[in-house]
């Protein structure tokens, strides 16, 4: 395991015990592409294939959804008006013309 020093260097941390509870959360999991599977429209669920599912190639996270879960296919966009209903255009960087369709904030019951 690789740890940085607040200078930027990297060392080898020491690995953990046995009895140590390590958990490790990430949302990257890798997985095979199947190039010839039909790709998805804006709106479908990429939680399993990720960016290479999408028609677009854009696969964005709903915000407040849970790990592994809430991601779908999106397109760029100008206006509100070119998503899906429900669906902003928002910005993804300052100073840029394009957005992207976000879907709306899971909400939590």
């Amino acid at each position: 395991m690789l740890a940085c020093t607040p200078q930027g260097e990297a060392q080898v941390a020491p690995a953990p015990d046995d009895k140590m509870d390590v958990k490790v959360v990430t949302e990257w999991r890798p997985k095979a592409v199947d190039r010839n599977a039909p790709k998805l429209a804006v709106g479908e669920s990429c939680v399993e294939g990720g960016d290479s599912s999408c028609e677009s190639g854009r696969c964005v996270h709903m915000p407040g959804a849970g790990l592994g879960q809430g991601y779908y296919c999106t397109r760029e966009c100008t206006r509100t008006a070119e998503c899906p209903a429900e669906w902003p255009c928002v910005k993804v960087a300052p100073g840029v013309s394009e957005g992207l369709c976000q879907p709306k904030a899971a909400r939590h019951e």
